[in-house]
């Protein structure tokens, strides 16, 4: 089964679709304007050091997080190329060149355990048709695509590199 090869079920796959695309339209949060994600089984080690919602409104950034990692090859196949499809036909190119080396992506990713961003970013026309594209190729499911790098390409080619704010504290810790 793809569980006891990749070690990540049916119900991680489908969270990662989900914080992908599916949870910026859920109706709980359909007035809203910005979005904090805190996830279960992680947790804050002290109180924050500054509202992260007034630090990106000041520097007019859409997106927020704490720390990148490395995404292991075989949870990343095929994503890059799907959206290297995206990227030539909406004739896209990496904003952030950090995570582009020699012009394809490194497998970097956000931790997405804790991130802050506005709500029309993921609700625009461009990640909208991103997601889309991804999610009909089926990499969420078929290669357990994280949100994680989803996220980091999303906002790797459709944000200015000063519309994305790094908190330099460390305020969340996964379990």
């Amino acid at each position: 089964s793809l569980h006891k090869y990749l070690g990540y079920g049916e119900g991680y796959r489908g969270m990662c679709r989900f914080f992908s695309g599916p949870v910026y339209d859920h109706p709980a949060i359909a007035g809203w304007d910005w979005y904090m994600r805190l996830d279960v089984d992680s947790f804050l080690l002290s109180p924050l050091p500054l509202d992260p919602f007034v630090a990106l409104e000041a520097q007019g950034a859409s997106y927020g997080y704490i720390a990148t990692g490395k995404e292991e090859e075989k949870f990343a196949t095929h994503l890059w190329a799907n959206v290297s499809q995206i990227s030539a036909t909406h004739n896209l190119s990496p904003r952030l060149p950090e995570y582009f080396p020699e012009g394809a992506w490194d497998r970097s990713f956000y931790y997405t355990n804790f991130e802050v961003s506005r709500l029309d970013f993921w609700r625009s026309d461009n990640y909208r048709s991103m997601f889309r594209h991804l999610d009909e190729a089926g990499g969420f499911y078929l290669h357990r695509w994280g949100d994680g790098p989803v996220h980091l390409l999303a906002v790797a080619l459709l944000l200015e590199p000063s519309q994305v704010l790094r908190f330099d504290t460390r305020p969340s810790w996964p379990q």
